[in-house]
């Protein structure tokens, strides 16, 4: 994740956007939490 970090900003953040997707097939109320999250920063 270092790399990505210092490659780019954007990549970071989708690159923990996918983590959290990984997270989510084990629980869809992470789900509703990262759309939350995914509409502020936007």
């Amino acid at each position: 994740m270092s790399l990505v970090m210092q490659a780019k900003p954007k990549s970071a953040e989708l690159i923990l956007v996918f983590l959290i997707l990984r997270v989510n097939i084990s629980g869809k109320r992470t789900s509703q939490m990262v759309i939350n999250v995914l509409l502020l920063e936007e």
